[in-house]
């Protein structure tokens, strides 16, 4: 039997710094300690509950099998697919802490879709979405500004860049305009070479909310491999909810936050679509009537805290059916 009550142990992939770690783990520890849940970002023996997020090692493998061998809970959390994932994690141990996490998360339906039928995970399998990124106490109400040049930025890890790439002409044939790209600091020279006419910026932590703001709107997509459509809509509710409107590619997270969000006009399919949606928000008035509309469905369907519930009731709830096969015995 799980004691009472739940204390969780995060073992994120990396450091604050690297944003999937920041989203599915800082996240969400300081959202559960501030409605009083007990947690520790390490391992810890007081832990009922084991949250491996996405890296997977030998020793960890070993402290989950010991764990769940005392009653604990194990979790394993993955918010990609395909290169992205194999960064962090053999196919080996990917497959090995399959078998021994009791419940196993996603970031959106396309990847819980992948790994049901990539993986024949499904009992023990669920989505959950991405929290807000950056830790906002609140959305951001932005004045918009009517500049010379209305900024378009994108924001990324540069292996995703290719993604961006196909529209920096129509990006750049855009008037008026200038063209901004936040991606890890080590692949700017690489593609300042390559594209001079776009300003690139260090993505960093302490810095990025300050360089995203300095733009109008943020260009997003996911139109690339499976893996890429079916990422979770992380960058679209961040932008949105520290000010910046998002126009976004019509894959499935960002079309369905769009429809929730009352912002269908903000999706493109193609470039002349693009160049429609970037025309209609030049305006500061319709940035503001963009944000208006969605940073408030966004923040209550998307908050740290929110978010935060969703993973104690799946944790509540995997106990309960627990229980209930236990005392069927």
């Amino acid at each position: 039997m799980i004691p009472s009550p739940l204390h969780f142990s995060f073992i994120p992939a990396g450091g604050i710094e690297t944003a999937s770690s920041r989203i599915r783990v800082y996240t969400l520890y300081n959202a559960l300690v501030q409605q009083g849940v007990q947690g520790k970002i390490g391992y810890s023996l007081k832990a009922n509950v084991l949250f491996f997020q996405k890296k997977v090692t030998m020793k960890n493998l070993l402290q989950a099998r010991l764990a769940k061998a005392r009653g604990c809970v194990i979790m394993y959390d993955v918010d990609d697919f395909g290169r992205s994932l194999w960064y962090w994690v053999s196919k080996k141990h990917f497959r090995e802490m399959l078998s021994v996490a009791d419940i196993v998360t996603v970031c959106s339906a396309g990847q819980l879709d992948l790994l049901i039928s990539e993986y024949k995970i499904s009992g023990k399998a669920a989505a959950i979405p991405n929290a807000i990124d950056y830790f906002p106490p609140a959305p951001v109400r932005l004045a918009q500004r009517k500049r010379e040049k209305l900024r378009i930025v994108w924001f990324g890890n540069g292996d995703n860049f290719c993604l961006f790439e196909r529209y920096l002409n129509a990006l750049r044939a855009i008037r008026h305009s200038e063209i901004v790209a936040i991606v890890n600091e080590a692949a700017i020279p690489e593609f300042s070479r390559r594209y001079s006419f776009v300003h690139f910026l260090p993505w960093r932590m302490h810095d990025f909310v300050s360089n995203l703001q300095s733009c109008d709107l943020a260009c997003l997509m996911h139109d690339g491999t499976v893996y890429d459509t079916a990422k979770g809509n992380n960058r679209m509710i961040s932008s949105i909810t520290w000010g910046v409107p998002a126009v976004v590619s019509r894959t499935p997270e960002y079309e369905r936050t769009a429809k929730e969000s009352g912002i269908e006009y903000a999706v493109f399919s193609n470039e002349e679509e693009l160049y429609a949606v970037i025309e209609r928000l030049r305006s500061p008035a319709s940035r503001e009537q963009y944000l208006e509309a969605a940073q408030s469905v966004i923040w209550s369907r998307y908050a740290a805290d929110i978010i935060a519930r969703q993973y104690l009731d799946l944790v509540d709830q995997f106990i309960s059916e627990r229980r209930n096969r236990l005392s069927r015995r």
